[in-house]
């Protein structure tokens, strides 16, 4: 026996599918790792640095923009925030790197013009 078809039905079967919008990485966070092998999978690890230390916001495939953070459950970002922490420079690293890298251009600024640099 033959059902009737419902019109709309078949016709919002048949039409073209409405693309998704993919997430993307959080506006305002950087790249802290590119290429994390995280059970065979390379993955760049985006987030923030502050004085508490490092924080991973997003989850990206190595030279992919699409966000992956929602395949992560919190423990395995908080492992993510642990392993920056313990492997990349601190905060207070990269602050004294900054203040050497200044004085060292100010130092080079000075022998090669003969002149004080004005102060910054």
């Amino acid at each position: 026996m033959n059902a009737p078809i419902n019109f709309a039905l078949l016709q919002r079967a048949s039409a073209p599918a409405v693309p998704a919008q993919q997430p993307t990485v959080t506006p305002g966070t950087r790249v802290l790792v590119v290429g994390y092998e995280h059970d065979g999978v390379l993955l760049d690890l985006h987030g923030t640095l502050d004085a508490a230390g490092y924080e991973v916001t997003d989850v990206t495939l190595t030279g992919h923009d699409v966000a992956l953070t929602a395949f992560f459950r919190r423990p395995v970002l908080l492992e993510f925030d642990d392993w920056c922490n313990r492997t990349l420079p601190s905060a207070h690293e990269l602050r004294q790197v900054s203040a050497e890298d200044a004085r060292i251009e100010r130092m080079e600024w000075e022998r090669n013009f003969n002149v004080e640099r004005p102060p910054m």
